[in-house]
């Protein structure tokens, strides 16, 4: 990983945890972030639905189209958050992933 992005992780764990789970067991703590990211990719998907049009067209006009980026990034961070407190190297953890996605057969429909 990059080390400005591994230095911003790093912060950003110390951050959270003394600032707002300070009294959290682990538990709590995995959960809360896990609830983060599902509210991530809820903002996300609303930004997927504006970029491809599926939106209401109230709700694209009030939207600002460049939101998109800024929600993978917030997708990005807190995996990455969630990765680093359960001690995985998603360095590995993605080559792997990618070493099976590689080894899969596509079949055309």
């Amino acid at each position: 990983m990059d080390k400005n992005l591994q230095k911003f992780i790093d912060e950003q764990e110390k951050k959270l945890v003394d600032c707002l789970h300070s009294d959290d067991t682990e538990k709590e703590i995995l959960l809360s972030w896990m609830a983060k990211l599902t509210e991530e990719v809820g903002e996300l998907s609303d930004e997927i639905l504006l970029y491809s049009g599926y939106q209401r067209k109230e709700k694209r006009d009030a939207k600002k189209q460049d939101a998109l980026g800024g929600e993978l990034a917030d997708v990005i961070i807190v995996t990455l958050l969630l990765a680093k407190r359960t001690n995985i190297d998603i360095q590995k953890a993605l080559a792997d992933k990618i070493k099976k996605i590689n080894k899969r057969k596509y079949v055309r429909k």
